[in-house]
């Protein structure tokens, strides 16, 4: 299963993600090998700012659909948090308060567009209730539908307290503080310095992420 983020940000909160058109013909191409079941699109997250209105949001969703349509059959949004990185950016990121009202809005417009183009909508770790917005509550990553692949009943995730989440438990190969595209809204990325660091040791001929295996280095086998 994959996951493919494509919002209607520009360089200005995304500063070095490739051209939007290169990530959509991709994700076609993903979907034509994997199947429209196992690429899901991220239109996450959302931020409103004077440049980036719910207007703005509706007409680019809308836009992204027909684009993916017959492709793509599951999306997944979520709202902007402010975790660290985003408060090192309100200047530039410049953010209106999103309101209930502005959530009821995009929620009910986003369903609507959807369903109009035979897709779905699963909301990412949030703490309010989305049926009402006929949204799917399965999660990112669907359990029942991993559970029916391995053939095995899987364990909810359940490590984020106080929010929805109904994805398959899993482990997290990721690496804080690596990633180059730098966007502004990230969770992942904090430490500008570190960033670039991390980047130097970065090699596609090696196992890690980041750096490689040294003599002495101990590899461990994950019990669950």
């Amino acid at each position: 299963m994959v996951h493919v983020t494509i919002t209607p940000y520009k360089e200005d909160i995304e500063p070095n993600v490739i051209n939007k058109s290169e990530v959509i013909k991709t994700t076609l191409k993903l979907s034509e090998i994997l199947g429209s079941e196992l690429v899901l699109v991220r239109y996450d997250p959302i931020l409103i700012n004077d440049k980036y209105t719910i207007s703005y949001h509706l007409m680019a969703f809308d836009r992204l659909c027909i684009l993916l349509k017959g492709k793509i059959k599951h999306f997944v949004i979520s709202f902007i948090d402010l975790y660290k990185n985003v408060l090192n950016h309100l200047d530039d990121l410049k953010l209106h308060k999103i309101s209930k009202d502005d959530i009821d809005i995009i929620c009910t417009k986003f369903s609507e567009i959807a369903s109009k183009y035979d897709m779905d909508i699963r909301s990412c770790g949030e703490d309010l209730d989305y049926s009402k917005y006929n949204f799917v509550n399965k999660g990112c990553v669907d359990r029942d539908f991993i559970s029916s692949i391995v053939n095995k009943k899987l364990p909810k995730q359940n490590i984020r307290k106080g929010l929805s989440c109904n994805c398959v438990k899993m482990a997290d190969i990721g690496v804080y503080n690596s990633c180059p595209h730098r966007c502004k809204y990230c969770y992942a990325n904090f430490n500008e310095e570190k960033i670039l660091e991390n980047l130097k040791f970065h090699d596609d001929n090696s196992s890690l992420l980041i750096g490689k295996l040294k003599k002495g280095d101990i590899i461990k086998v994950r019990k669950e």
